[in-house]
């Protein structure tokens, strides 16, 4: 058990349940904790202590204590973990500084479109259409498709990517395989 889990349930669980047994814990007190604890944190820490409620429940389960987890027929809290970075034009300088030569273009895609990692890593040559000037981002976190324009520098960084007769893939490693982490690329 970590021990944030052990704090959450020594400062909050313990209080707001301390007088139940586990099997007088319903769903609809696990609701209460959630309605009450949501308008003094925030919705991902309310979900956080939830896993932790969760786990507890699921071991009493497992050792024979409860038939089922209450905590299981409560939803999460929808939570927008979204969050825009951006580098400055120095930090963006110092990265490709960082890069070897033969990762520059990766790290100049990735900079000049804001592409996860994931998506630059499955961009084949066929989502790119230089004469329309557009990247078709097919495989995306949340399933929609989206379209990225290309600008001129963008153009001539996909003109200087050697193609791999082994594979489609944009950016791969020489035997034609899929870049997994970028971490080896750098200097």
């Amino acid at each position: 058990m970590w021990p944030r889990d052990e704090i959450v349930i020594r400062k909050h669980l313990t209080p707001f349940f301390g007088d139940k047994f586990l099997s007088e814990i319903g769903s609809e007190d696990i609701e209460k904790y959630r309605a009450a604890r949501v308008k003094l944190v925030s919705k991902s820490t309310v979900n956080r202590e939830m896993d932790c409620l969760t786990t507890l429940l699921n071991k009493a389960v497992e050792w024979g204590k409860l038939r089922e987890n209450p905590a299981l027929k409560v939803k999460d809290f929808k939570v927008d973990n979204r969050r825009l970075v951006y580098l400055e034009r120095g930090e963006c300088a110092r990265l490709l500084e960082a890069c070897r030569q033969d990762f520059r273009p990766i790290a100049e895609t990735f900079i000049l479109t804001g592409l996860r990692k994931s998506e630059l890593f499955s961009l084949r040559w066929a989502d790119i259409d230089l004469r329309a000037g557009v990247i078709q981002v097919l495989k995306t976190k949340n399933a929609k498709p989206r379209h990225i324009p290309l600008n001129g520098r963008l153009r001539e960084v996909f003109k200087r990517v050697p193609r791999n007769i082994g594979s489609d893939l944009v950016f791969c490693r020489r035997d034609g395989k899929p870049w997994v982490d970028i971490r080896e690329s750098l200097a």
